[in-house]
C-alpha cells in the first residue's frame, strides 16, 4: 500500500512537470504573438508607418524627428527597449537596428534605413546578440530574443 501511494506521488510529480513545461511554452507563445501584434499594429498607425513608408519607396531617409517619433512610439509600446539601452550602453545606430527588429520591418528595409549590406546587418545582431545576451548565437536568434520581450 505504501508502495503504491509512492507511485501515485511519483506519477503525479511527473504529471505537475509536464503540465509545467506545457504552461512555460504557452505562455511563452502568448508573448511572442502579443509581440508580432503590436509592432503590426506600430507598422500600420504609428510614426513607425512614416519609417516603413520611406522604407518602401527607397527614395529619401527619414529625418531627425521622425526617428525621434518612432524611437518614442517603440518605446512606448515597448518599454523594455529603453532598458535595454540603458542597461547594454548600446550606441545609437545599434539602437535604431534593434528597434525596427523589434518593431518586425523587414531585413531589406533595415539595410536602407540604416544605410548597409546584409552582411554587415547580420554581423551586427550577431554581436548584439553576444553583447546584450550574453550568448554567443545566429543572427536570428537575435531576432527571436527580441521578439519574445515584451
Amino acid at each position: 500500500n505504501r508502495q503504491n501511494v509512492q507511485q501515485i506521488k511519483e506519477s503525479n510529480r511527473k504529471v505537475v512537470e509536464q503540465l509545467q513545461e506545457e504552461k512555460n511554452e504557452y505562455e511563452q507563445r502568448i508573448r511572442m504573438l502579443q509581440s508580432r501584434l503590436w509592432a503590426i499594429e506600430l507598422r500600420e498607425s504609428t510614426p513607425v508607418a512614416r519609417i516603413c513608408e520611406i522604407a518602401k519607396k527607397r527614395e529619401e531617409h527619414p529625418t531627425s524627428k521622425e526617428w525621434e517619433d518612432a524611437t518614442k512610439a517603440i518605446e512606448q509600446r515597448f518599454p523594455c527597449m529603453g532598458m535595454i539601452k540603458e542597461i547594454k550602453n548600446i550606441g545609437p545606430v545599434e539602437y535604431r537596428t534593434c528597434l525596427l527588429l523589434k518593431a518586425e520591418i523587414g531585413l531589406s528595409d533595415i539595410v536602407y534605413l540604416m544605410n548597409t549590406d546584409h552582411a554587415k546587418l547580420a554581423m551586427l545582431r550577431m554581436r548584439k546578440q553576444a553583447k546584450i545576451c550574453n550568448m554567443d548565437g545566429k543572427a536570428r536568434d537575435f531576432d527571436s530574443y527580441l521578439r519574445q520581450l515584451l
